[in-house]
């Protein structure tokens, strides 16, 4: 867990290079930049806590490769994307296999998959 540590900057490519991560909470911190391509490596995480932090650009397609992600969380960032860019298609594809919960801003992110939007 790393969350509310005030960590900044962009995330470390290394970071998602460790496997058999289950859980990977950064949330609550300064984190900045676009996510690496290299999350799509961490296929045995089930749960993403990415929220409040200054993300920003798209999300890497290789999320989908992540066929055991049950929760993933983004809102607070600044992200856009709609359906048709990026790794958001395959996110929705997990959403009608594991994943479970989809939590991102509505009116920065426009798709039918998030659990939280209307």
């Amino acid at each position: 867990f790393l969350f509310n540590n005030l960590l900044t900057g962009p995330t470390p490519a290394s970071l998602y290079g460790i496997e058999n991560v289950e859980e990977l909470r950064l949330n609550n911190n300064e984190l900045s930049g676009s996510l690496p391509t290299e999350i799509g490596q961490l296929l045995k995480l089930r749960n993403l806590h990415l929220e409040n932090n200054e993300f920003t650009g798209s999300l890497p397609h290789q999320m989908g490769n992540m066929d055991d992600l049950e929760e993933l969380r983004i809102q607070n960032n600044g992200f856009t994307e709609s359906f048709s860019e990026g790794g958001l298609d395959s996110i929705c594809l997990l959403r009608d296999q594991s994943l479970a919960e989809f939590v991102s801003d509505c009116d920065e992110i426009s798709c039918d998959c998030c659990s939280q939007c209307p």
